[in-house]
């Protein structure tokens, strides 16, 4: 059977151990560490504000490492890369535990800490890109988007099992025990790839021939262009949903535990929609899921800050739906866009520009609360996000995505 005729469930598959498994322990880590960040930063003596600050370096970070990152990886392979950033995650990790098992009292613990999570940052990056690209590069296009939504779904399971796992090595140690998770995780990571690559029957063989890095040039600019502005609006609603729920809940007096219980139920319904939203995309266009998704997450915020907490509910829930039907959408998009040949330095740089929106929603929180209130923050959101819907159905029509 020819390459591009293999049927879907036979390319997924094939995706599990290269891909889906060293994915799911690396994000699993992740999302072990991430929540303690803040809480290490505290006990080493940062204040409130700095330790803040620190935090949010981290997504820059990722929008400066984003670009260089495709780079190495169109240089030395997805494979080596995926190895590389392993390493760079397991010296970051490293020396997180050192300067807490230091403390504070050492002068050099508290800018080593900055340092080592800057690399971790970096290395998720790394890594994320690295498979992304192999992906793109292996995958026929008619499975595309059902690899890349299987690829975010697996992606956010794993943020789902880490803080589980993370929260019982830290109440039987200590905050260090999310950076130990971590660790381990990462490295089973890498214990995996190495495995694959060993083995003759888990090696990807590419779907394209790749071409010389002149194939860079022959990107689309415009198309790139007029689908980032609605990426744009997509990865703002997205970071502001991980910032306005908690905060809306506060601003209703729910109790932190009701908090956290709906955040978790959105994150299940987020983690379920992965499977539909690929299907769709492959058999009825990018447009199919991009505007739903929107869609969704507009009504969604409109919702949260009407009928107390009841449209709490049911706007998180809303806002859960559409952002989980969109599960990969923007990483296919990229596949989409990027060229044969030149996949891993046009993802790196795509990639970068997508972190761009989901640094300024964050921003905008701040700003719009400050200057007309944390409800008229909500419903601006849903606001963007409908722009969002309604720039991708222009794009449809004017078939610059299908």
């Amino acid at each position: 059977m020819e390459e591009h005729r293999r049927p879907a469930r036979e390319v997924l598959r094939g995706l599990v151990l290269p891909v889906f498994v060293p994915s799911f322990l690396f994000s699993l880590g992740t999302g072990a560490s991430t929540p303690v960040i803040l809480v290490a930063a505290l006990t080493l003596g940062y204040g409130q504000a700095a330790a803040a600050a620190l935090v949010a370096s981290l997504a820059l970070a990722a929008v400066l490492g984003s670009g260089p990152s495709g780079l190495i990886i169109a240089r030395t392979g997805e494979v080596r890369s995926m190895l590389g950033a392993t390493a760079l995650a397991v010296v970051g990790l490293v020396t997180c535990l050192v300067t807490l098992a230091a403390g504070g009292d050492h002068p050099a613990s508290r800018p080593a800490f900055a340092v080592a999570v800057v690399l971790i940052a970096l290395a998720e990056i790394f890594f994320g890109l690295a498979r992304q690209t192999l992906v793109a590069e292996h995958v026929p296009p008619h499975v595309r988007a059902r690899a890349m939504s299987t690829f975010g779904g697996v992606h956010r399971a794993g943020r789902l099992v880490g803080p589980v796992v993370g929260s019982g090595v830290i109440a039987l140690t200590s905050v260090a025990g999310g950076f130990w998770v971590q660790l381990v995780a990462v490295l089973l990571a890498a214990a995996v790839v190495v495995a694959v690559g060993r083995s003759p029957r888990g090696r990807l063989a590419p779907h394209t021939t790749a071409g010389d890095a002149a194939a860079v040039q022959r990107v689309a600019y415009r198309s790139v262009a007029l689908v980032l502005v609605g990426v744009l609006a997509l990865a703002l609603a997205r970071a502001n949903r991980d910032v306005l729920l908690p905060l809306w809940g506060t601003e209703l007096g729910l109790d932190a535990s009701l908090i956290s219980l709906v955040f978790a139920a959105v994150t299940a319904v987020e983690l379920v929609m992965f499977v539909p939203a690929g299907t769709v995309m492959d058999r009825f266009g990018r447009a199919a899921v991009a505007v739903p998704c929107l869609l969704g997450m507009a009504v969604g915020f409109w919702v949260l800050p009407l009928g107390g907490t009841p449209g709490y509910l049911v706007g998180s829930l809303l806002v859960g739906l559409g952002n989980g039907l969109g599960a990969g959408i923007v990483m296919t998009l990229g596949a989409d866009l990027s060229p044969e040949g030149g996949r891993a330095r046009f993802l790196g740089w795509w990639t970068g520009l997508v972190q761009i929106g989901r640094v300024a929603g964050p921003g905008m929180v701040s700003l719009g609360t400050l200057v007309g209130g944390l409800a008229a923050t909500v419903q601006l959101t849903g606001a963007i996000a409908l722009v969002g819907a309604v720039w991708f159905v222009g794009l449809r029509l004017r078939r610059v995505i299908r």
